[in-house]
C-alpha cells in the first residue's frame, strides 16, 4: 500500500553516485515525508514532531518486516509542510539500489532532472562544507561541519565591526579561529592506534572491548591472532581505528615469523603504538622477553607516541599493580610519561573510560576547541 497521497508531489532522486565503499545521498521531497518515518526509515526514539530544519539524526533503513538494511544518517533541510530530508547511505550499489526500492514500495516517484545541482550552495561557505562532508567519519563531526553554515558568519560580522576598535581582542578571536579549524582533520581522519604486545596478553579482549562488538577472535591459547585487524571506531565522537596484531616473540615456525612480521609492518604504518602488557605477576617472563625485542627497542628509539595498558587487573589486587611500571621495567619504557601508563581490565571493562579520556588528551584532541565556529578550511588553502 503506498505511503504517499498521489495528489501531492513526492519524491527522490539520487545525489551520488553508487561506488562501493562510498558514502551514498539519496534526497526525498514532498509532504509525505513522515509516513517515511516508523517504515522505510526508523528511529530508536521515533518523534517526527522534533525534527527541523537542520536537524541530523541516526536511523536504521529497514525492509517491510523491519529487517535492517542499513545503519544510516539523515539531514533535514525542510521541515514541515513542504519537507526535503537527504539519506545518507552505506554507499554500495546494492545498498543504494535497496533504498530506492523501497521508496517506489512507499509510492515515491523517482525524480530524473539532473539539470540542477546536487550539492547546491549559496556561497563559496557552503561550497566547502559540502564538499567536505561525505568526509566526516563520525554523526558527531557531521554535525560539528553543518553547524559552521550559522556560527561562522555570525562571529565573523562582530569581527568586521569590532577590529578597528579592539585589533588585539579581534587577533585573539582569529587565532582561536584557527585552532578550532584543526577540529577538521580530527574528525575526518582517524587516528590509527596498534594493540602491540607479547601472546595472550589480552590483545583481542581489549580491542572488541574498544570496539564494542566482537570482532577479534578470542582464545586463553596464545598465538591465536596470526594477523592484523582493522576495527574502526570512534572516542568522544572522533574517529579511530585499533589495529589488533600478533603478538610479538621469538617465533620458531614460518606461520608464526609471518605473523610477527605482520605486526612489524603495521607499527610502522602507525600513529601510535599501545603496549599492552599483562600485568599478572606470572606473565613477567613474557612481559620482559617482549620489552627487550628488537621491535620495542626499536619504536622506543624512534619520535614515536607510545602508551602502556596493563592489562587483564581483574585478575590482580590493587596493591600489586604499582609492581608493574614504567619505571619498574627500566629503560625500555622511559619514554612513556607517567600519564600514558594505564591499568585495565578487557574482560570486564574496569579503567577503560579514563583511558579513552587520557587518550583523546594526549592525541590533543580537545572537544571544546571543536566547538564554536572556527575556520575549517584544510591548512593548504587557508588565507
Amino acid at each position: 500500500m503506498s505511503l504517499v497521497d498521489s495528489a501531492q508531489p513526492s519524491r527522490f532522486q539520487r545525489l551520488t553516485s553508487t561506488d562501493p565503499a562510498a558514502i551514498g545521498i539519496v534526497g526525498v521531497t514532498g509532504p509525505a515525508v513522515p509516513a517515511l518515518f516508523g517504515t522505510v526509515v526508523r528511529f530508536e526514539t521515533q518523534n517526527a514532531a522534533t525534527l527541523t530544519a537542520g536537524s541530523v539524526r541516526r536511523a536504521k533503513l529497514t525492509e517491510a518486516d523491519g529487517e535492517i538494511i542499513d545503519d544510516i544518517v539523515i539531514s533535514v533541510w525542510r521541515a514541515s509542510p513542504d519537507w526535503e530530508i537527504w539519506l545518507h547511505l552505506h554507499g554500495g550499489p546494492w545498498i543504494m539500489r535497496r533504498c530506492c526500492e523501497r521508496l517506489k514500495a512507499a509510492g515515491y516517484h523517482e525524480s530524473s532532472d539532473e539539470s540542477g545541482e546536487a550539492w547546491r550552495s549559496h556561497d563559496a561557505l557552503e561550497a566547502t562544507i559540502w564538499g567536505w562532508l561525505p568526509r566526516m567519519k563520525t554523526l558527531e563531526g557531521a554535525r560539528w561541519l553543518l553547524s559552521q553554515r550559522d556560527r561562522l558568519p555570525k562571529l565573523l560580522a562582530r569581527l568586521d565591526g569590532t577590529s578597528k576598535r579592539h585589533p588585539k581582542l579581534a587577533a585573539a578571536a582569529f587565532r582561536a579561529l584557527r585552532e578550532r579549524g584543526k577540529a577538521l582533520e580530527w574528525y575526518s581522519t582517524p587516528v590509527r592506534i596498534a594493540l602491540i604486545g607479547p601472546p595472550n596478553a589480552g590483545k583481542s579482549t581489549l580491542a572488541n572491548r574498544l570496539a564494542g562488538c566482537p570482532v577479534s577472535l578470542e582464545s586463553t591459547e596464545p598465538g591465536t591472532t596470526r594477523d592484523w585487524i582493522e576495527i574502526p571506531a570512534e572516542v568522544g565522537g572522533f574517529p579511530v581505528t585499533w589495529i589488533d596484531t600478533a603478538g610479538v616473540f621469538e617465533a620458531t615456525s614460518s606461520l608464526d615469523a609471518a605473523g610477527v612480521e605482520a605486526t612489524h609492518r603495521v607499527a610502522a604504518k602507525a600513529d601510535v603504538i599501545l603496549l599492552v602488557l599483562d600485568s599478572r605477576p606470572e606473565a613477567a617472563a613474557e612481559t620482559a622477553a617482549f620489552l627487550n625485542s628488537p621491535l620495542v627497542r626499536l619504536l622506543g628509539s624512534e619520535s614515536r607516541l607510545m602508551l602502556v595498558v596493563w592489562n587483564k587487573t581483574d585478575a590482580v589486587p590493587d596493591s600489586a599493580r604499582h609492581r608493574n611500571s614504567a619505571d619498574h621495567w627500566g629503560l625500555a619504557l622511559m619514554s612513556v610519561p607517567a600519564e600514558a601508563e594505564f591499568w585495565l581490565s578487557g574482560l570486564n571493562g574496569e579503567g577503560l573510560d579514563r583511558f579513552q579520556n587520557q587518550l583523546m588528551i594526549t592525541l590533543r584532541r580537545y572537544p571544546r576547541r571543536s566547538t564554536g565556529p572556527a575556520d575549517f578550511r584544510p591548512d593548504g588553502q587557508r588565507g
